[in-house]
């Protein structure tokens, strides 16, 4: 019997070998390749082969051309490779830089790793720096650090996912008493990198719940003290997750059409974006330009004219006018 050419290695080590060699093989390998990397003969080549088929429904693929023979994983090459592609990674890794600041330690942790396993299973041609292009530097005027919130954030999230309900002690500011809350949680939103869990407050009826109130609420969820998980489910609970009006305004309340007449020097900044769905803009010889649109929350409106300095001016319906009038009386006696 001839010497073997690797004595130490089993038939078993081989063909684990030999089915690593074949998954991170970048295209198609041959006899030859096989043999140096695995230290052994072109007939022992052709029996792992016939093995690893034999168990694994003929996943490996024989091309022969001429008197070259070459191996691949065909269920490997034409369905993973497909699936993972350097330009859906950079996509992934461009909204996890775009969610970072709302991510938590653990969730960040947890994303880089997937991406990092994915790209160690991209074919060879395709590893680089390819995910370092869409790199996002994110500018804040102010922030919320959610690295605390792990705990918070999973058991609603697990509750959403469940359709549970949960109670939850909230408070409204870091000096105010906390305040407990059943409820129904549906859904996360995201307003200027603060996250909100959307949902209904709720009574428990047995493993059940109901609506307490018609509206839905939203809570910060860094002013969420502590998360405890009930029996009763949401499922009964209509929820259209997700779901946008089309209107200006974060909290929702009776739609409303305003017109706001801005100065030139804002044009590019209100032009550039959408308030709502309904808009449009009339602009004046002189330069200036009315937009008409249609808000869902009073308040984050009279923010949003206020923000803009003399630069703007709410001209109709005549009760937010008023009501901005008072504001700015308000205001000005505060620093008179």
């Amino acid at each position: 019997m001839p010497k073997k050419f690797d004595p130490l290695a089993n038939s078993n080590a081989k063909l684990l070998r030999l089915y690593a060699l074949l998954l991170s093989a970048d295209g198609e390998l041959t006899t030859n390749q096989i043999t140096d990397s695995l230290n052994c003969s072109k007939q022992t080549v052709s029996r792992l082969v016939d093995s690893i088929n034999s168990e694994l429904n003929n996943c490996v693929k024989i091309n022969v051309n001429g008197r070259v023979k070459s191996y691949y994983i065909e269920h490997y090459r034409s369905g993973l490779y497909d699936t993972l592609d350097p330009e859906g990674l950079t996509l992934i890794q461009m909204c996890s830089n775009i969610a970072d600041g709302i991510l938590t330690t653990s969730d960040k942790q947890k994303l880089n790793q997937t991406l990092e396993k994915a790209l160690a299973y991209m074919p060879r041609a395709s590893k680089g720096k390819e995910l370092d292009i869409f790199n996002i530097c994110k500018q804040n005027k102010g922030y919320i650090r959610y690295d605390n919130f792990d705990e918070v954030i999973n058991r609603l999230k697990h509750c959403i996912l469940k359709r549970h309900c949960c109670k939850f002690s909230y408070r409204k500011t870091q000096r105010s008493e906390p305040k407990e809350y059943i409820f129904a949680p549906l859904e996360f939103k995201l307003l200027k990198d603060v996250l909100y869990v959307a949902g209904y407050l709720v009574e428990i009826k047995g493993y059940s719940c109901q609506k307490a109130h018609e509206e839905s609420r939203c809570f910060c969820v860094h002013r969420i003290v502590d998360v405890q998980e009930l029996e009763a489910t949401s499922s009964r609970i209509p929820y259209e997750a997700g779901k946008n009006q089309g209107f200006y305004g974060f909290m929702k309340d009776k739609p409303v059409k305003v017109q706001v007449k801005f100065d030139k020097s804002v044009e590019s900044y209100i032009t550039d974006r959408i308030w709502s769905d309904d808009q449009h803009v009339d602009f004046f010889e002189e330069g200036s330009f009315m937009l008409t649109f249609t808000v869902q929350s009073v308040p984050e409106l009279i923010s949003f004219v206020l923000s803009f300095g003399n630069k703007a001016e709410l001209v109709s319906p005549d009760n937010l006018r008023n009501e901005i009038q008072r504001v700015i009386g308000s205001m000005r006696e505060q620093y008179l």
